[in-house]
């Protein structure tokens, strides 16, 4: 795999952007998509590419929102049936009060394979957070999302998830 990384950052009047780019190429010798249960056996060549927008809007002193977009794709230069595409839109609510970071976040994920429909994705989420003197940051958060797989009804799934995170920061 041979990959070449871009990323840029700027921030204008507490309006932040981000941008992220990377172009690689890549052998695979076992061409597959786990969950197409489709193996080729034979091997290909496949062009990476992966482009990333984000950014950050202050709305007040303690609310802000952020929006984002992100592409990812695998494109083989003999088996295109397997060609894979995946856009990611994501936006966040954040407020800031007393010491307490909480967001309410959104995305929607639409991958796409052989350039056709294969499955969506929408959650969202709210979150918690604040950091603890100045070492330990502690998060909690609930997830709700939603898959729906095109073709294929029976496997649509609603997934509800709980999580908790602990960070120790050393510098």
């Amino acid at each position: 795999v041979c990959v070449f990384p871009f990323a840029a950052q700027a921030e204008v009047d507490g309006l932040e952007l981000g941008l992220n780019a990377s172009a690689g190429y890549q052998y695979d010798s076992n061409v597959n998509i786990a969950t197409t249960d489709t193996n080729t056996g034979e091997a290909d060549t496949a062009l990476l590419l992966n482009l990333g927008l984000d950014g950050a809007i202050p709305l007040s002193d303690k609310l802000s929102l952020g929006l984002g977009y992100g592409y990812l794709s695998t494109t083989y230069a003999t088996f295109s049936s397997f060609d894979l595409a995946i856009h990611h839109v994501k936006a966040a609510l954040r407020y800031e009060v007393n010491g307490f970071d909480s967001t309410l976040s959104f995305d929607q994920f639409a991958a796409r394979v052989d350039d056709g429909q294969f499955l969506d994705i929408r959650q969202a989420s709210p979150s918690l957070a604040r950091l603890i003197g100045q070492k330990l940051y502690l998060r909690g958060s609930f997830t709700r999302a939603v898959k729906s797989f095109a073709g294929n009804s029976d496997r649509d799934a609603f997934n509800n998830a709980i999580r908790g995170d602990a960070y120790i920061l050393i510098d």
